[in-house]
């Protein structure tokens, strides 16, 4: 009996047939029917398993990717084209985040606003969620505004990204307040929570970046915030 191994040694990683050989408990029977025989490797069968390609699990969202199996592991954790979920309750959409983008502006209405890192960003106080987006790397942040009586209003930040990480701190957040009319200044640093949204929002804890005051309607300009969004290095 000839018994083979398909498996050739690659520069991506894998093992060698003969690494998968010395792993036999008796190297001269097959493992399965226990037929006595020899061992050689088996180039053809190699070759045929080597130009086998999978799709990458998150092909209905855009991936075109095509990897071995034993590459796609690697891949779909990084993968660009993972899902994140829309939060509102019952909607159920899920897309890579520049979908999500579309989504949330064009399907919910929600505010948008393209901040450059470094830069601060000016966004109104309205009720609801506002949109951060960045052209760069298709960054995306969700501010949600809560009023909170008597005090006033309460800013939270949230980064969305479908390979999020609970306690990565790979962006700093600088929220700032400032009006001169009712002597009020106000600045929060911070290390936004990233989250895929597959949960819907993360529950309030209390734990506001910024709480502003309420103001009155005729002094619009002091109805806003300053956020500068910057890379932690």
């Amino acid at each position: 009996m000839l018994w083979t191994a398909a498996s050739a040694t690659t520069t991506s990683g894998r093992r060698s047939s003969s690494v998968l050989w010395g792993n036999l408990l008796n190297k001269d029977k097959c493992h399965v029917c226990s037929i006595t025989g020899g061992y050689n490797r088996c180039i053809a069968v190699e070759q045929i398993l080597e130009s086998v390609r999978a799709p990458c699990s998150n092909t209905k969202y855009g991936c075109t990717v095509k990897m071995h199996y034993h590459e796609l592991k690697d891949h779909e954790k990084s993968c660009p084209r993972a899902p994140c979920f829309c939060p509102e309750a019952g909607c159920g959409f899920a897309g890579s985040t520049g979908v999500l983008l579309r989504h949330f502006t064009d399907d919910h209405g929600w505010p948008s606003t393209e901040f450059k890192f470094g830069r601060d960003s000016v966004l109104q106080i309205q009720e609801g969620m506002h949109v951060l987006h960045s052209r760069e790397g298709g960054r995306l942040f969700l501010v949600k505004f809560t009023p909170v009586p008597p005090f006033g209003n309460a800013a939270s930040i949230l980064r969305v990204h479908p390979h999020a990480l609970v306690g990565e701190r790979k962006f700093r957040c600088q929220v700032g307040y400032n009006c001169d009319t009712i002597g009020w200044h106000q600045y929060s640093n911070l290390h936004p929570r990233s989250t895929n949204l597959s949960n819907g929002l993360p529950v309030d804890d209390g734990s506001y970046s910024l709480v502003v005051p309420a103001v009155p309607a005729y002094l619009p300009a002091a109805n806003s915030i300053k956020i500068t969004i910057s890379r932690v290095s």
